[in-house]
């Protein structure tokens, strides 16, 4: 209860805070962007973990504001960055179910990188996986005009078992990021060859992998 009573004040006041993953170019061994957590610093509690609001936010549809809040901190530091005459690599940020079914969800991405005068190819859209399943035909008209807008469109979760490679030859993806228990299994000799199948698969596709 306290979570879901406090959320307006935390947004008000600014308590959500993005902390950046950096993405590392398995190639050069450099990094090359980032993805865009948040991190709740509370004036009293300090900092409140992820796993203690997300899932109550994502229960109460909450988490379509907190999407929003995230896209225009990311938006606001990337162009700071490109005010100090910076140059930089993409930063991903969450696209939450609430979101990818709301209606106006192009016109607030669009409406949101005009207003900060930010390339969309400089705010990469994780959507998970499981999402793309649930209304097809909604998910794809959306994400192809994303992508149409020149965002790049990000499968999170893949392999968590929702998604096949057919489905992907419908979807305009660029990047798919292998869910962590494939990851994990690639320990074993089956494992290593399913996560290196997904890669090749992917990269035939023309579908980056993380």
């Amino acid at each position: 209860q306290f979570v879901i009573n406090a959320v307006n004040k935390a947004i008000e006041e600014e308590q959500f805070v993005v902390y950046l993953q950096p993405k590392i170019n398995l190639i050069t061994g450099k990094p090359y962007g980032a993805e865009a957590l948040v991190r709740w610093m509370h004036p009293k509690r300090g900092m409140i973990a992820p796993a203690e609001f997300i899932p109550v936010y994502e229960r109460n549809g909450i988490i379509g504001r907190l999407d929003q809040y995230m896209w225009r901190k990311v938006c606001a530091l990337l162009r700071k960055w490109i005010d100090e005459g910076k140059e930089p690599d993409p930063i991903s940020v969450n696209v939450s179910r609430v979101n990818i079914y709301n209606p106006h969800l192009v016109e607030i991405l669009n409406k949101i990188i005009i207003e900060y005068r930010i390339p969309p190819q400089l705010l990469n859209l994780e959507i998970t996986e499981s999402a793309f399943m649930e209304d097809q035909s909604l998910v794809m008209r959306t994400v192809k005009r994303l992508h149409d807008l020149g965002f790049k469109i990000m499968m999170d979760d893949f392999g968590s078992g929702y998604t096949s490679f057919s489905d992907l030859c419908d979807y305009p993806i660029d990047v798919i990021k292998i869910d962590r228990n494939i990851v994990v299994r690639s320990t074993s000799h089956r494992g290593n060859a399913v996560l290196i199948g997904i890669i090749r698969m992917a990269h035939d596709l023309g579908i980056s992998v993380l």
